[in-house]
């Protein structure tokens, strides 16, 4: 068992006196996703969790939950820990105020620091793309009174910033003329929705970048901006191939019938899927199994090469199928309780012994 406390501070200003964020405090409380080894060799060494739900506490010791805190954010299907991401670029040498802002993650750092590489490491420590991402820096981070972090005013200091220039600014295919134009396009198109701190180059794909399937949407529409319809594959194609690639997309797009990739069609399917059957409309099953399958089809489209698939398959069979085949040959030579189809592994394939 623990303890519930209410943290008041950290309840957003205006909020009732008596609400503040419920904080657990017991033995029992889970340390998170382990990243590195280093997370396993540390031991248990958290007794707190922040919840991020604001309740109030009564005469009799009752909890009642009236709301959520504004210390995640919620984007792009992401929930983020504002407070831990902080803390991370706290440990890169960073102070800063994470916000959700406009539906994009706002961070206001006490820094002279260029823009490009503070957005390249937000962006990586978050999780979510660079266009995602609106910095402001300052001389110092605005405080309360009380010495903590005001972040009304901070949010306040990211409204002074210009809107984000995307969609009506974009060239169309028809003004980028030219071939060394439309690569051009292409570079900025990279290089402003994956955060590339340099210039990509002309053999640079949208994988060997660090696409991912967070940022294939964005960076489908913005290319089609550049170079029209893109062919199949596209994220696998150089900058040079893309640039070469224009196709005629007036009749397209100016059509009824737009082409949709089919992964994002069957993302649509199964929350669709999900929704209907939590909500008992749909007895339908399986929508959750769908969204793995698809999540691990973009792992290995975006984060797998062609050459570590095979090397990872085979290094697993010397690893697993190799030695466990040998010790079945042994036991089936010693007591006779493996048949041949134990021994090889093919008991799913052919039967049991």
């Amino acid at each position: 068992g623990g303890t519930i406390a209410l943290d008041h501070d950290a309840a957003p200003a205006g909020t009732d006196p008596e609400v503040g964020e419920v904080i657990y405090r017991g033995p029992n409380v889970m340390m998170g996703y382990a990243t590195t080894a280093s997370c396993l060799r540390r031991g248990a060494d958290l007794t707190e969790l922040r919840t991020g739900d604001l309740g109030r506490i009564d005469q009799n010791g009752l909890l009642t939950i009236v709301g959520r805190s504004a210390r995640f954010a919620k984007l792009f299907g992401l929930r983020l820990d504002l407070d831990h991401l902080e803390d991370r670029l706290a440990d890169h040498g960073f102070d800063a105020c994470c916000v959700e802002h406009d539906g994009r993650l706002g961070v206001v750092v006490a820094a002279e620091v260029q823009d490009d590489r503070l957005g390249l490491l937000v962006s990586e420590l978050a999780g979510v793309t660079r266009s995602a991402i609106v910095i402001q820096t300052v001389d110092e981070l605005p405080r309360r009174p009380n010495g903590k972090l005001d972040r009304a005013a901070a949010a306040t200091l990211l409204d002074r910033l210009a809107p984000p220039t995307t969609g009506g600014s974009t060239p169309t295919p028809s003004q980028l003329t030219g071939e060394s134009d439309r690569e051009e396009g292409v570079r900025e198109v990279f290089r402003s929705v994956l955060g590339t701190s340099d210039r990509p180059s002309p053999t640079a794909s949208f994988v060997s970048l660090g696409g991912d399937s967070m940022s294939y949407v964005e960076a489908s529409i913005r290319l089609e901006a550049v170079v029209g319809s893109l062919p199949d594959r596209w994220h696998l194609m150089t900058v040079e191939e893309l640039a070469r690639s224009q196709r005629p997309s007036g009749e397209a797009l100016a059509s009824a019938w737009v082409p949709v990739e089919t992964g994002l069609l069957l993302r649509a399917v199964a929350i669709v899927a999900i929704v209907a059957r939590h909500i008992d409309l749909s007895d339908v099953v399986g929508g959750g199994h769908v969204l793995l399958g698809i999540c691990g089809y973009n792992f290995a489209r975006f984060q797998l090469d062609g050459g570590a698939r095979p090397r990872a398959m085979w290094r697993s069979i010397g690893r697993v199928a190799i030695p466990a085949a040998l010790y079945l040959a042994v036991v089936s030579l010693v007591t006779g309780g493996y048949g041949l189809r134990s021994v090889a592994l093919m008991n799913h394939l052919l039967g049991s012994d």
